[in-house]
């Protein structure tokens, strides 16, 4: 019988995460390019009038020069950047988003109650580069909209992986065709039972919104270590005008098979406590 590892995160982990020496990025769709390093991501959305960054990635210098030189190198402006939207308050998301600020002063959107998450509870009360050292200026939640030109991203409240988390469902296009993105902003399942139900519930109630706009693109924040991440940013680069795109969805229904990834990792995480 086929063995397979069951997803957790040791200490060496997620301390390799400060590497800053080793990212990559590919475009993805006409108006989405994807930056990552070994384990989260970060997605620049253009549009008519700028580019939206949401997440940040690491709180680190080269990440900040990852992400510019990423933009630049597919013919963006990194000066484009209008607005910086954060998924949730842990430092891989907040990230680098204190140099994004000094650079381009974009307007930056979190979840109020994460935003006191990140500054009470930081990720590493040791490590002063994880705590909280940017102001956000719009504090948004369920049933929001963060508009920028022609893009509009409706927001979800989607609390269990961090209190506050956000989830984001939005329009992309792919040589000229239309699809509808969904990103689910925390991925690793808490670490008790009662925030596991606040997990549980909230995938239910991201899945009603992503059958009610027919979302056929998955997106994730940790692609690398969900999605085998650098096999698909690969093909999404070296595909030829004729093929699929990787990360379109058979269907709209594809998107709640691709959800159950996170109902697994719950399921594995119920069976350790």
């Amino acid at each position: 019988m086929l063995q397979l590892n069951k997803f957790s995160l040791t200490q060496k982990d997620i301390e390799n995460m400060f590497d800053g020496s080793w990212f990559t990025h590919a475009q993805i769709f006409d108006d989405v390019l994807l930056i990552s390093n070994k384990s989260t991501n970060c997605i620049v959305l253009k549009t008519s009038e700028g580019l939206i960054l949401m997440d940040a990635i690491f709180p680190k210098k080269e990440m900040f020069d990852a992400i510019v030189d990423a933009i630049s190198d597919i013919g963006w402006n990194p000066k484009d950047i209008k607005k910086f939207i954060i998924s949730h308050g842990h430092f891989d998301h907040t990230g680098c988003g204190k140099w994004i600020k000094k650079a381009f002063n974009p307007e930056i959107y979190m979840s109020e109650i994460d935003y006191h998450f990140w500054r009470e509870k930081p990720f590493f009360p040791d490590k002063p580069e994880t705590h909280a050292d940017f102001e956000i200026h719009n504090f948004v939640g369920e049933g929001d909209e963060i508009t920028l030109g022609d893009k509009t991203i409706k927001v979800f409240f989607t609390p269990g992986h961090t209190p506050g988390g956000l989830s984001f469902i939005f329009p992309v296009y792919d040589l000229g065709t239309k699809h509808v993105a969904a990103i689910w902003g925390g991925t690793n399942p808490p670490n008790n039972i009662k925030e596991v139900v606040v997990y549980f519930r909230s995938v239910d109630h991201f899945l009603k919104q992503t059958d009610k706009y027919n979302v056929d693109v998955a997106l994730s924040t940790h692609q690398m270590l969900m999605e085998n991440g650098l096999e698909r940013m690969d093909v999404a680069r070296k595909r030829f005008v004729h093929m699929p795109n990787p990360y379109v969805l058979c269907s709209n229904k594809g998107y709640r098979e691709y959800a159950q990834l996170f109902r697994n990792m719950c399921y594995d995480r119920l069976e350790t406590m």
